[in-house]
């Protein structure tokens, strides 16, 4: 996660959009711990990409993995919560 605190907008985006394009369960799970670390406000960069990060997460909040749901879903809340 230490690439997470140092990572600009589009280092952001890249990654994310590179993990979306995966469909195994264990690259989703990944995806949503970064993602997560995003939503708390870890990295104050990324303000402005709180929308982007709120589709991403409703998108994963929908998905059939019981551990991917459950943590996107927790990820919106924290997102929710830091906005």
């Amino acid at each position: 996660m230490e690439i997470a605190l140092f990572a600009d907008g589009e280092t952001f985006k890249f990654i994310v959009e590179k993990m979306r394009c995966l469909q195994k369960s264990k690259v989703k799970f990944y995806l949503l711990c970064y993602l997560y670390f995003y939503a708390t406000g870890e990295n104050p960069e990324l303000k402005d990409d709180k929308t982007y990060l709120f589709e991403v997460l409703k998108e994963l909040s929908v998905d059939k993995n019981k551990e991917v749901k459950s943590l996107a879903e927790a990820s919106l809340k924290e997102l929710e919560r830091s906005m």
